[in-house]
């Protein structure tokens, strides 16, 4: 959910979220009314994001994805808000999230002292990669999986495909990642038109 305000989507919820497992609420894209026109990185409110938390919580039951997008990532939070994400990021844990995006851009240590205190939410340590350099085939990428499997329940990378043979590059990566004795659950998917056909 892409929404500056979850009031915006609860009259179309139902057909949002029919035949889904889960709701991934995008935290970086929340604006409050006086915000609403902010363009730039920007840090919600924590008060503004427990009443949005409520107000998604009081009309379903689907488990949620809190997910702190940063700038180079992909997202509108500001790259060097660290403190600031993390506060989030045990918002989201108390308030009962059944998932929390870490991404993997934040420090290792912080990442380390929130695993221990994050309750029963499950992280998903991701990294996204929005170069188009990114090879699945390649050192980064396997290095990537390697400490994210280390920090976090779930691993998530996202590559920019440049051709439609990256889309077979990740499928072959993703078995061999699945296939690994104690493999953590993987999300692989592409971004850009080509990168559809991951997504399938």
């Amino acid at each position: 959910l892409t929404y500056p305000d979850m009031g915006l989507a609860l009259p179309t919820l139902d057909e949002l979220t029919a035949g889904v497992d889960a709701i991934e609420l995008r935290v970086d894209l929340l604006r409050p009314p006086q915000d609403v026109n902010a363009k730039s990185t920007y840090v919600p409110p924590t008060s503004y994001v427990t009443k949005q938390l409520a107000v998604l919580r009081s009309k379903t039951s689907l488990p949620i994805v809190f997910t702190v997008r940063s700038a180079s990532q992909g997202g509108a939070f500001p790259d060097g808000a660290e403190k600031e994400a993390f506060a989030l990021f045990d918002l989201a844990a108390r308030m009962g999230c059944e998932y929390i995006d870490v991404e993997l851009s934040w420090s290792i240590e912080r990442i380390r002292e929130f695993r221990k205190r994050c309750g029963r939410a499950q992280i998903i340590a991701s990294w996204l990669d929005w170069s188009g350099h990114m090879k699945w085939d390649g050192p980064v990428v396997a290095e990537k999986h390697n400490l994210a499997s280390g920090l976090g329940d779930i691993v998530k990378i996202v590559g920019k495909v440049l051709t439609f043979s990256d889309n077979l590059d990740l499928h072959r990566f993703a078995e061999k990642a699945r296939a690994a004795p104690n493999a953590k659950p993987f999300i692989a998917i592409n971004t850009a038109y080509d990168g559809q056909f991951s997504r399938a």
